[in-house]
């Protein structure tokens, strides 16, 4: 294997002309790259790659002087000189350093490089979350990667950027992720400006030393004792060329400004696994260039990011926002108890208050107790379900939350120890066959049936009802996971909708319009081992939260919303029905769900990929106000005016849709962003 770095070099820069060989120290800036790269242990050649212009002579020049490998290639296609480079030194695996990196460090390089070693992966960066401060850049790939790249990148940016096509198809390329035991992401060590020439030059000045490499650490200790040397260049943009890139494409080719949501990726991802809290509302599940990122405010269904771009929602935070952003009646309710206190050394009379609506309105509620969100009430279901039955199994039908007992049974399992996990059984919805062969097999041992009592998939006849009596027969607790239903088909959830009553049930999500509450109701005899068990949350009597789920359920019920979102619903399911008849797209989209939460899938239909096709309708839907998960989570705030101005979106945007497949596009090909990605990958 013959480990090559290519260092791309050249004299032009509009922000810092001639920066590669600018002095530092009495040596070229470039010179001191080289040496550095040199004493990596695992590089065997290095190799610059320059341009054919004349002003470029003198980087080759440097090249012969030093006895290094060298390529002229293309001045502003900077991808195909990177892929002619390797080519034609056979160079693969390749390690890209950049020229105007003057700090990068031999260890860092090698720490980088053993990652890709290890194998398992097409490219590994230090870049993709910054721990490593700026300028300490690595980058390790096959030359197959790069050449798939280099065949299939369109966009200017991802030509001059070289290995952004890469980073952002995490579905074609299997992508490392190598992070420091360091939080120094906003550290700028590279060369762009002249500030970062300065500050770099004061670093050398305190720890150059002839024959001698100073490292990250030695770097790091004269900045803690000298924090002035880090200021010179504080105020110099992190990734400047790369964002201005994105910003001349967004204005070429119509795309919107997204530079502050850019900006606040960079920074979440430095201090946020995952850049957010919620996987659901991450970068993963919103086009990274062509999607905002980060939101700024909101108004009943018209969201605002942090550019100042607005935008129709129907996400709605991902289904707690019934009534729409900014409620003034249960703002109202928010500040009045407010003014009173959040939360108290002794329970508050609200409680006792939302209780006993939830008592009146829903069918197995005897008893209520509350939480903070949907994971809260189902797990406490599941615990107090294994008390009262003396069982540890647990059959899950549905999404349940993000605690062990449940999340063991995904692609997420890591962490869950297998002895939880051996507990847990999943089983798909409308299959009572799989539900009755699982209760015979741990005949005696199930405590509870947690399900989703719907989707977006309806239940079959009699399929609510077979689980029911089932249940029943083994002695197994049944609990309807009403986090989604609950308030939303019906005041009283999907079993007063569809008459099917279990013995437990979890409510959440639009019992607070995007409050944080959740609650545990049933049978009394069950709640009532909760005296004996521990549920307890210093906040579970928070009492914002309970006023504004007391505000938003007498609003739901004195203005007959329920009706008002099955029939507005209706309308924008039909409208949307009919485009796919009308346009054929059968084979490719189709809506599912009853109407006061449908969801538009892509399917694979004439050999499209499902998830490219949701990030070219997103793309297109964000450009024109509308920002598309595929949801359509129903609120008040959705009138009229707006369902149809859905519409004509999605006629504009289906129609682009079509119109590309039947010219046998690749939709890839017309991507700006990144492809959105599955939050449970297959296993």
């Amino acid at each position: 294997m013959k480990i090559s770095a290519i260092i791309q070099a050249r004299m032009g820069s509009t922000r810092l002309p001639g920066k590669t060989l600018l002095p530092i120290e009495g040596k070229p800036m470039l010179w001191h790259v080289v040496e550095r790269v040199r004493r990596s242990a695992h590089i065997g050649q290095i190799v610059i790659a320059t341009t054919q212009q004349s002003q470029d002579d003198e980087v080759a020049e440097f090249a012969r002087v030093h006895g290094l490998s060298l390529y002229r290639g293309d001045e502003h296609d900077v991808l195909d000189r990177l892929y002619q480079t390797a080519v034609t030194y056979g160079s693969n695996p390749i390690v890209r350093v950049t020229p105007d990196c003057p700090l990068h460090d031999p260890v860092v390089i090698d720490a980088v490089v053993s990652e890709y070693l290890r194998g398992g992966c097409d490219y590994a960066s230090n870049t993709l979350n910054y721990t490593y401060p700026e300028g300490l850049d690595v980058e390790v790939f096959s030359l197959k990667a790069l050449e798939r790249a280099w065949k299939e990148a369109r966009k200017p940016s991802e030509r001059e950027h070289v290995t952004s096509y890469i980073r952002n198809h995490p579905d074609l390329f299997r992508i490392k992720d190598v992070r420091g035991p360091y939080q120094y992401g906003t550290f700028h060590w590279s060369v762009d400006e002249p500030a970062d020439l300065e500050f770099v030059r004061a670093v050398y000045r305190h720890l150059y030393q002839e024959g001698a490499i100073f490292g990250l650490e030695e770097v790091l200790a004269l900045l803690k004792a000298h924090p002035n040397l880090a200021r010179i260049n504080e105020a110099v943009e992190i990734n400047a060329g790369y964002k201005k890139a994105l910003r001349e494409e967004a204005v070429h080719g119509g795309v919107l400004p997204l530079d502050r949501s850019l900006d606040c990726l960079a920074q979440a991802e430095s201090v946020i696994p995952g850049a957010s809290q919620t996987f659901s509302k991450s970068w993963t599940q919103f086009s990274r260039g062509v999607s905002p990122l980060f939101v700024e405010e909101a108004e009943g269904c018209l969201l605002t990011d942090v550019d100042g771009n607005r935008y129709i929602d129907f996400s709605m935070a991902l289904c707690p926002v019934i009534l729409g952003y900014n409620h003034p009646t249960i703002n109202e309710a928010i500040a009045a108890q407010l003014r009173k206190g959040i939360v108290f050394s002794l329970p508050h009379r609200l409680e006792i208050e939302l209780a006993q609506e939830l008592v009146r309105l829903i069918p197995c509620a005897e008893m209520a107790l509350f939480g903070k969100n949907g994971s809260d009430a189902t797990s406490a279901a599941v615990r107090v379900a294994r008390a009262h039955t003396g069982r540890d199994h647990v059959v899950a039908c549905g999404y349940h939350g993000w605690h062990d007992w449940y999340i063991g049974t995904t692609t997420r399992a890591g962490g869950v120890p297998k002895a939880v996990r051996e507990l847990s059984h999943s089983v798909p919805y409308n299959d009572l066959r799989a539900l009755e062969g699982l209760l015979e097999m741990h005949r005696r041992e199930v405590a509870a049936v947690i399900m989703e009592p719907v989707g977006v998939i309806p239940p079959v006849p009699g399929y609510l009802e077979g689980v029911r009596e089932l249940t029943t027969h083994h002695g197994t607790l049944l609990i309807f996971d009403e986090v989604i239903t609950g308030f939303r088909m019906h005041l009283g959830g999907a079993q007063a909708f569809f008459g099917v009553v279990p013995d437990l049930a979890a409510f959440g999500k639009a019992m607070g319009n995007g409050m944080p509450i959740a609650a545990i109701v049933g049978r009394r005899e069950i709640m009532q081992v909760f005296n004996d068990i521990f549920f307890s949350t210093t906040f579970g009597g928070e009492a914002l939260s309970l006023a504004a789920s007391l505000a938003t359920i007498r609003y739901l019920e004195e203005h007959n919303v329920i009706d008002m979102l099955w029939r507005r619903g209706a309308k924008l399911k039909e409208g949307v029905e009919r485009l796919i008849q009308e346009l054929g797209l059968q084979d490719i989209l189709e809506i599912q769900g009853y109407p006061v939460r449908t969801v538009v899938n892509c399917l694979d239909g004439r050999g499209g990929d499902p998830w490219v096709m949701k990030s070219y309708l997103q793309q297109e839907c964000a450009r024109r106000g509308l920002l598309y998960s595929g949801s359509h989570n129903m609120s008040v705030a959705h009138t009229e005016e707006m369902i149809e101005k859905t519409l004509r979106i999605y006629r504009e945007v289906f129609t682009l849709l079509i119109e590309a497949v039947k010219a046998g596009a690749d939709l890839r090909s017309r991507l700006r962003g990144a492809v959105v990605q599955p939050v449970f990958r297959k296993a």
